[in-house]
């Protein structure tokens, strides 16, 4: 009697890797998007215990270990797991093609990836929120030198459409020519790190730029982040909208489509300037102008983008946590922050929040 060789799953075997303890997860998914990453791994780990050439050999405990280590890479994104994939579990050329039009389900992996953009993005907003208002961390945080510098290397800040934005030369050229607008103690589209603690405290002026729909169109951002000490006031108003003004009319622009956007952001405005920053905002953007100047506080900011981010907060049921922003911060931007910001754990002060 010959034997009947034993027929292979239709599905992920998801029951015998709990019963050997080999599935990484201890509770069912509570979330979209964790359902998601639940069924993106059972494909994947199915896909490698069946033609992986060395899986079937693994001892269970090592392969308790692939799987924890792949869990780890699917919830980081699939740009993370494609590497795990070619680098680490090093496929075959074949297996590798395999895994590829896996992941190109965009039901699946491109739902993750956006949640991934959308978590971190909330995760940075309270990570800022907490570096900037937080009573005992504050003191230690220099603004030119750390949150400056995350926020020039975050410009989806000031818009989604500059998400992918570049830094443009002669944008930064143009801007510099009309520097003495806003007074010479402003540093344009320097590097963060020539700017350093050596120089006096000064304001920051970063600019991106980035093509709109129509490919002869581009959009410039250029942002003013005020010295800590500095309260916006009608003297600060003024100067950033005779500098719109001044370098939307620049001769090296004028054959091309740009629209612009200016803002000023600061720790507060003051009191009777608050109505003088609403109404040039609503000025510009009634008028036929090709730019907009915009005046908020850090506070105004966050929110604005919270509110941008509300439907998808709730879709993907992420919950504020100023522990999670804060290591959000010291795992990304560990160039930026000083030592007693890295080393700090929860925060526990109460916000002295402005604006």
């Amino acid at each position: 009697m010959t034997n009947t060789p034993q027929r292979e799953p239709d599905r992920p075997p998801v029951e015998a890797w709990q019963a050997q303890g080999l599935y990484p997860f201890s509770r069912d998914p509570e979330t979209p998007v964790e359902l998601l990453e639940r069924q993106l791994f059972d494909q994947v780990a199915w896909h490698l215990s069946r033609f992986h050439p060395v899986f079937r050999t693994l001892a269970p405990e090592a392969v308790a270990l692939q799987f924890r280590v792949l869990r780890q890479a699917v919830e980081c994104g699939p740009e993370e797991l494609q590497a795990l994939l070619t680098e680490v579990l090093n496929l075959p050329a074949e297996d590798r093609q395999r895994m590829a039009e896996l992941l190109k389900d965009v039901s699946l992996s491109s739902v993750i990836r956006e949640s991934h953009v959308v978590t971190q993005r909330l995760q940075l907003l309270d990570g800022l929120e907490t570096l900037l208002f937080d009573e005992v961390l504050r003191p230690h945080v220099k603004e030119r030198g750390e949150l400056h510098r995350i926020v020039a290397r975050n410009p989806w800040l000031f818009g989604d459409e500059f998400a992918l934005s570049v830094d443009n030369r002669s944008l930064t050229e143009v801007l510099r020519k009309h520097r003495e607008l806003l007074g010479r103690n402003v540093a344009i589209d320097e590097p963060i790190e020539a700017v350093g603690d050596k120089r006096s405290i000064i304001d920051l002026m970063f600019s991106r730029a980035t093509r709109r729909h129509q490919p002869s169109t581009l959009e410039h951002l250029v942002v003013e982040l005020k010295a800590p000490r500095v309260a916006i006031g009608r003297r600060e108003i003024n100067q950033i909208s005779d500098y719109a003004l001044d370098v939307t009319g620049d001769e090296r622009f004028l054959s091309v489509k740009v629209k612009w956007s200016f803002w000023l952001v600061g720790r507060d405005i003051e009191e009777g300037s608050r109505n003088r920053a609403r109404l040039q905002e609503e000025l510009h953007l009634r008028s036929p102008f090709n730019y907009s100047v915009h005046v908020v506080t850090w506070a105004q900011l966050i929110d604005e983008n919270r509110a941008r981010l509300q439907f998808l907060q709730e879709t993907l049921d992420y919950k504020a946590s100023r522990q999670a922003g804060l290591k959000h911060l010291q795992r990304r931007y560990p160039d930026c922050l000083g030592e007693v910001v890295q080393r700090a754990q929860e925060p526990q002060a109460p916000y002295a929040r402005a604006g």
